[in-house]
């Protein structure tokens, strides 16, 4: 519930034969450093529950999930009982399953973040800073209502025309791009 766990094997997590519930509290921060290899965190993890702004003493931008280097995936389903930030400072972070919650989702970072399941925060909002670029990807349609703010980098839709953002208003501040390229 506080501190960080750095992960840093592929094997990292194991294979579990039973399904696991892997918990992010506020003020901690759940680190992947693929410098030995690309980490993926099984589907039977799940959810994975994230939470808050991370440890802040992981570097200049944290979250409760930190990418730090590689390509590395969390394959569960993603439930967030607050709102919660994801860093990505470098490699590319993917979220494979859906992520629940009623709270904002902000995403830092140099690097890159997709999100592919369904994004299902309610009227949340989705911030994007940093000039890495955040892909809403997948194939279900997102639910979420509430307002996307890119502030820095972009964020690509690479969903069907209305699926990637719902009903909720788009500010592209400057140093921002929302960009269009549907799967």
């Amino acid at each position: 519930s506080a501190g960080t766990l750095r992960m840093s094997h592929p094997q990292s997590f194991g294979v579990p034969g039973a399904a696991y519930a892997l918990t992010v509290g506020d003020g901690a921060s759940l680190v992947f450093d693929g410098m030995n290899g690309d980490i993926t965190v099984p589907a039977n993890y799940t959810p994975v529950s994230i939470r808050g702004a991370g440890n802040t003493l992981v570097g200049p931008i944290s979250g409760a999930l930190v990418n730090m280097s590689g390509t590395n995936t969390v394959m569960g389903a993603i439930t967030m009982p607050a709102a919660t930030y994801i860093a990505s400072p470098a490699g590319k972070l993917t979220l494979s399953g859906d992520i629940t919650g009623s709270f904002a989702l902000t995403v830092f970072g140099e690097g890159d973040t997709e999100l592919d399941g369904v994004l299902g925060t309610a009227a949340g909002t989705l911030g994007k800073y940093g000039s890495g670029t955040l892909t809403l990807g997948g194939s279900g349609s997102n639910s979420f209502t509430g307002i996307t703010t890119v502030n820095g980098g972009a964020i690509l839709l690479a969903k069907s025309a209305n699926s990637a953002i719902n009903s909720g208003a788009v500010t592209v501040n400057n140093g921002g791009i929302l960009r269009y390229a549907a799967a």
